[in-house]
Protein backbone atom coordinates (compact mmCIF):
# COMPACT_ATOMS: atom_id res chain seq x y z
CA UNK A 1 0.00 0.00 0.00
CA UNK A 2 2.70 2.31 0.89
CA UNK A 3 4.41 1.30 -2.45
CA UNK A 4 1.05 3.14 -4.09
CA UNK A 5 1.31 6.68 -2.23
CA UNK A 6 2.82 9.37 -4.42
CA UNK A 7 6.46 10.49 -3.93
CA UNK A 8 4.76 13.64 -2.47
CA UNK A 9 2.84 11.87 0.38
CA UNK A 10 5.45 9.32 0.83
CA UNK A 11 8.10 11.89 1.54
CA UNK A 12 5.83 13.67 3.82
CA UNK A 13 4.92 10.53 5.66
CA UNK A 14 8.88 9.71 6.09
CA UNK A 15 9.01 13.03 7.76
CA UNK A 16 6.23 12.59 10.23
CA UNK A 17 6.89 9.20 11.17
CA UNK A 18 10.68 10.66 11.78
CA UNK A 19 13.43 8.65 13.33
CA UNK A 20 11.32 5.88 12.54
CA UNK A 21 10.90 4.42 9.03
CA UNK A 22 7.51 3.79 7.73
CA UNK A 23 7.86 0.02 7.09
CA UNK A 24 8.04 -0.24 10.76
CA UNK A 25 5.05 1.00 11.43
CA UNK A 26 1.46 -0.27 11.14
CA UNK A 27 -0.92 0.42 8.50
CA UNK A 28 -3.28 2.12 11.28
CA UNK A 29 -0.17 4.17 12.70
CA UNK A 30 0.36 5.67 9.25
CA UNK A 31 -3.26 6.22 8.08
CA UNK A 32 -3.67 8.20 11.78
CA UNK A 33 -0.18 10.23 11.66
CA UNK A 34 -1.38 11.27 8.19
CA UNK A 35 -4.84 12.54 9.16
CA UNK A 36 -3.24 14.41 11.78
CA UNK A 37 -0.93 16.11 9.83
CA UNK A 38 -3.28 16.89 6.44
CA UNK A 39 -6.77 17.14 8.77
CA UNK A 40 -5.98 18.32 12.40
CA UNK A 41 -8.58 18.13 14.99
CA UNK A 42 -10.23 21.96 15.10
CA UNK A 43 -9.84 23.58 18.03
CA UNK A 44 -12.64 22.85 20.79
CA UNK A 45 -12.55 26.45 22.24
CA UNK A 46 -13.17 28.13 18.96
CA UNK A 47 -15.46 25.51 17.49
CA UNK A 48 -17.46 26.34 21.55
CA UNK A 49 -17.18 30.05 20.52
CA UNK A 50 -19.14 29.64 17.17
CA UNK A 51 -21.03 27.35 18.71
CA UNK A 52 -22.44 30.02 21.70
CA UNK A 53 -22.55 32.84 18.50
CA UNK A 54 -25.13 30.98 16.52
CA UNK A 55 -28.33 32.96 16.36
CA UNK A 56 -31.43 32.11 14.25
CA UNK A 57 -30.67 34.24 10.89
CA UNK A 58 -33.13 36.27 8.94
CA UNK A 59 -35.51 34.06 7.00
CA UNK A 60 -34.13 31.22 8.46
CA UNK A 61 -36.34 28.35 9.98
CA UNK A 62 -36.56 26.94 12.75
CA UNK A 63 -35.42 23.09 11.65
CA UNK A 64 -32.78 24.81 9.65
CA UNK A 65 -31.68 26.41 12.47
CA UNK A 66 -31.18 23.73 14.86
CA UNK A 67 -29.65 21.15 12.18
CA UNK A 68 -27.01 24.07 12.15
CA UNK A 69 -26.31 23.86 15.87
CA UNK A 70 -25.82 20.10 15.67
CA UNK A 71 -23.37 20.84 13.57
CA UNK A 72 -21.37 23.12 14.87
CA UNK A 73 -21.84 20.78 18.31
CA UNK A 74 -19.56 18.07 16.32
CA UNK A 75 -16.27 19.17 17.72
CA UNK A 76 -17.57 21.16 20.79
CA UNK A 77 -16.47 17.90 23.20
CA UNK A 78 -20.03 17.85 25.04
CA UNK A 79 -19.99 14.51 25.70
CA UNK A 80 -22.95 13.88 28.37
CA UNK A 81 -24.18 17.79 28.27
CA UNK A 82 -24.65 17.76 24.10
CA UNK A 83 -28.53 17.76 24.27
CA UNK A 84 -28.52 20.47 27.22
CA UNK A 85 -26.34 22.80 25.55
CA UNK A 86 -28.24 22.28 22.22
CA UNK A 87 -31.78 22.85 24.10
CA UNK A 88 -30.02 26.44 25.81
CA UNK A 89 -28.45 27.85 22.38
CA UNK A 90 -31.60 27.10 20.63
CA UNK A 91 -33.85 29.13 22.79
CA UNK A 92 -31.56 32.01 23.56
CA UNK A 93 -30.52 32.02 19.94
CA UNK A 94 -34.22 32.35 18.11
CA UNK A 95 -35.49 36.11 17.02
CA UNK A 96 -38.95 35.61 17.81
CA UNK A 97 -39.53 37.42 21.26
CA UNK A 98 -42.76 35.28 20.83
CA UNK A 99 -41.80 31.92 20.50
CA UNK A 100 -38.80 32.16 23.16
CA UNK A 101 -40.84 33.41 25.79
CA UNK A 102 -43.13 30.61 25.39
CA UNK A 103 -40.50 28.03 25.69
CA UNK A 104 -38.86 30.20 28.67
CA UNK A 105 -42.48 29.30 30.43
CA UNK A 106 -41.67 25.63 30.31
CA UNK A 107 -40.05 24.52 33.62
CA UNK A 108 -38.86 21.39 32.33
CA UNK A 109 -37.74 21.39 28.47
CA UNK A 110 -36.39 19.01 26.61
CA UNK A 111 -34.57 19.71 23.00
CA UNK A 112 -37.28 17.81 21.01
CA UNK A 113 -40.04 19.64 23.10
CA UNK A 114 -38.35 23.02 22.22
CA UNK A 115 -37.92 21.84 18.95
CA UNK A 116 -41.89 20.41 18.50
CA UNK A 117 -43.20 24.38 20.25
CA UNK A 118 -41.10 26.09 18.11
CA UNK A 119 -42.04 24.47 15.08
CA UNK A 120 -45.72 24.72 15.39
CA UNK A 121 -45.69 28.25 16.54
CA UNK A 122 -44.14 29.12 13.43
CA UNK A 123 -46.45 27.52 10.82
CA UNK A 124 -49.29 29.11 12.43
CA UNK A 125 -47.49 32.47 12.48
CA UNK A 126 -47.08 32.14 8.91
CA UNK A 127 -50.58 31.02 7.91
CA UNK A 128 -52.14 34.12 9.88
CA UNK A 129 -49.52 36.45 7.98
CA UNK A 130 -50.74 34.46 4.85
CA UNK A 131 -54.64 34.87 5.88
CA UNK A 132 -54.30 38.58 6.73
CA UNK A 133 -52.05 39.27 3.45
CA UNK A 134 -55.08 37.77 1.15
CA UNK A 135 -57.82 39.52 3.21
CA UNK A 136 -55.73 42.94 3.00
CA UNK A 137 -55.23 42.22 -0.59
CA UNK A 138 -58.88 42.03 -0.86
CA UNK A 139 -59.88 45.19 0.95
CA UNK A 140 -56.79 47.19 -1.09
CA UNK A 141 -58.32 46.14 -4.66
CA UNK A 142 -61.92 47.45 -2.94
CA UNK A 143 -59.78 50.83 -1.90
CA UNK A 144 -58.19 51.63 -5.47
CA UNK A 145 -62.02 50.66 -7.15
CA UNK A 146 -63.40 53.26 -5.18
CA UNK A 147 -60.10 55.74 -5.50
CA UNK A 148 -59.95 55.25 -9.16
CA UNK A 149 -64.13 56.16 -9.04
CA UNK A 150 -63.49 59.11 -6.90
CA UNK A 151 -60.84 60.33 -9.04
CA UNK A 152 -62.76 59.82 -12.54
CA UNK A 153 -65.80 61.87 -10.73
CA UNK A 154 -63.04 64.87 -9.61
CA UNK A 155 -61.80 64.59 -13.42
CA UNK A 156 -64.98 65.16 -15.18
CA UNK A 157 -66.26 67.92 -12.52
CA UNK A 158 -62.60 69.81 -12.92
CA UNK A 159 -63.19 69.22 -17.37
CA UNK A 160 -66.59 70.86 -16.34
CA UNK A 161 -65.74 73.17 -14.52
CA UNK A 162 -62.61 74.39 -17.00
CA UNK A 163 -64.49 74.56 -19.74
CA UNK A 164 -66.96 77.02 -18.16
CA UNK A 165 -64.26 79.14 -16.57
CA UNK A 166 -63.24 80.51 -20.00
CA UNK A 167 -66.77 81.32 -21.50
CA UNK A 168 -67.29 83.28 -17.83
CA UNK A 169 -64.01 85.42 -18.91
CA UNK A 170 -64.73 85.77 -22.16
CA UNK A 171 -68.39 87.02 -21.59
CA UNK A 172 -66.82 89.44 -19.04
CA UNK A 173 -63.91 90.73 -21.84
CA UNK A 174 -66.57 91.40 -24.64
CA UNK A 175 -68.84 93.09 -22.24
CA UNK A 176 -65.75 95.53 -20.89
CA UNK A 177 -64.71 95.99 -24.57
CA UNK A 178 -68.02 97.34 -25.73
CA UNK A 179 -68.56 99.05 -22.75
CA UNK A 180 -65.19 100.85 -23.64
CA UNK A 181 -66.56 101.44 -27.59
CA UNK A 182 -69.52 103.10 -26.43
CA UNK A 183 -68.21 105.17 -24.21
CA UNK A 184 -67.67 109.04 -26.15
CA UNK A 185 -65.12 110.12 -24.00
CA UNK A 186 -63.38 107.56 -21.60
CA UNK A 187 -61.48 109.62 -19.20
CA UNK A 188 -57.71 108.93 -18.94
CA UNK A 189 -56.74 108.42 -14.99
CA UNK A 190 -53.46 110.25 -14.35
CA UNK A 191 -51.61 110.83 -11.44
CA UNK A 192 -48.42 112.78 -10.13
CA UNK A 193 -45.52 111.61 -12.50
CA UNK A 194 -47.85 108.70 -13.94
CA UNK A 195 -50.54 108.31 -16.20
CA UNK A 196 -52.83 104.73 -16.89
CA UNK A 197 -50.74 103.10 -20.01
CA UNK A 198 -53.89 100.99 -20.89
CA UNK A 199 -56.21 103.66 -20.87
CA UNK A 200 -53.75 105.96 -22.67
CA UNK A 201 -53.21 103.15 -25.20
CA UNK A 202 -56.24 101.95 -26.52
CA UNK A 203 -58.70 105.07 -25.95
CA UNK A 204 -57.11 108.75 -26.67
CA UNK A 205 -59.50 111.27 -26.70
CA UNK A 206 -61.10 113.09 -30.04
CA UNK A 207 -59.43 116.25 -30.53
CA UNK A 208 -61.21 119.26 -31.09
CA UNK A 209 -61.46 121.48 -34.40
CA UNK A 210 -59.98 124.87 -34.53
CA UNK A 211 -61.70 127.99 -34.47
CA UNK A 212 -61.67 129.53 -37.94
CA UNK A 213 -61.48 132.69 -36.89
CA UNK A 214 -58.48 132.42 -34.79
CA UNK A 215 -56.99 130.61 -37.18
CA UNK A 216 -53.99 132.54 -39.20
CA UNK A 217 -53.92 132.09 -43.20
CA UNK A 218 -50.09 130.87 -44.23
CA UNK A 219 -48.61 133.18 -47.00
CA UNK A 220 -48.29 131.18 -50.08
CA UNK A 221 -44.90 132.49 -52.06
CA UNK A 222 -45.20 133.81 -54.95
CA UNK A 223 -42.18 132.52 -57.78
CA UNK A 224 -40.43 135.95 -58.98
CA UNK A 225 -40.85 136.76 -62.60
CA UNK A 226 -37.97 135.12 -64.85
CA UNK A 227 -36.18 138.02 -67.21
CA UNK A 228 -35.52 136.44 -70.68
CA UNK A 229 -32.87 137.98 -72.66
CA UNK A 230 -33.81 138.29 -76.41
CA UNK A 231 -32.18 136.64 -79.13
CA UNK A 232 -32.52 139.24 -81.78
CA UNK A 233 -29.97 141.27 -83.33
CA UNK A 234 -30.71 145.38 -82.77
CA UNK A 235 -29.64 147.16 -85.98
CA UNK A 236 -28.09 150.58 -85.41
CA UNK A 237 -29.81 153.42 -86.28
CA UNK A 238 -29.00 155.13 -90.11
CA UNK A 239 -26.92 158.02 -89.94
CA UNK A 240 -28.66 161.42 -91.90
CA UNK A 241 -26.19 163.17 -93.75
CA UNK A 242 -26.62 166.45 -94.68
CA UNK A 243 -26.42 168.16 -97.96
Amino acid sequence: MITLLPSRIYALLKDIVSPDKPKDKTFDELVLALKKQLNPPPSTIAERFRFHRRHQREGETINTFCAELKKLARYCDFKDNLTDSLRDIFVCGLNNDTIQKRLLEEEKLALDKALSIATAMETASKDTAELQGKSTGISGVNKLYIQKSTAKGNSKKEANSGNALPLRESDSTSTKLRDRDESPNPPLTTTAGSFDLSQSTHSKPPMESPDPSSVVPTPVPVPEPTLRRSTRVRRPPDRFTCS
